[in-house]
């Protein structure tokens, strides 16, 4: 079988990370239901983050993400809940690559 150079071996990422974005998503669906709305965004962190573990997700909270605009980081990043395979690769851009 022929595969560009570029994708070879990519099918599998591809699943995994579709798999993981479900399992997230359901996880968020989770604490919403028993949560409600309404409450602190820190409440809602603490809660997926529980979820997440339960589910046997390991995660990092308030992960560093440096921000790029137009290519040029700027001097300020955000934080947020980064699934553990994930957090020292991100990179966040704002119209242009990243």
């Amino acid at each position: 079988m022929m595969h560009h150079e570029g994708t070879k071996g990519t099918k599998g990422t591809k699943v995994r990370a579709m798999m993981l974005s479900h399992a997230i998503v359901g996880a968020a669906i989770e604490v919403h239901k028993h949560l409600g709305s309404g409450l602190l965004e820190s409440v809602y962190e603490a809660a997926l983050n529980r979820e997440l573990t339960l589910r046997g997700i390991k995660v990092e909270r308030q992960v560093h993400v440096p921000l790029l605009y137009k290519g040029l980081p700027l001097d300020l990043s955000v934080r947020h809940v980064t699934p553990s395979a994930y957090s020292s690769t991100s990179t966040w851009s704002f119209f242009g690559q990243g």
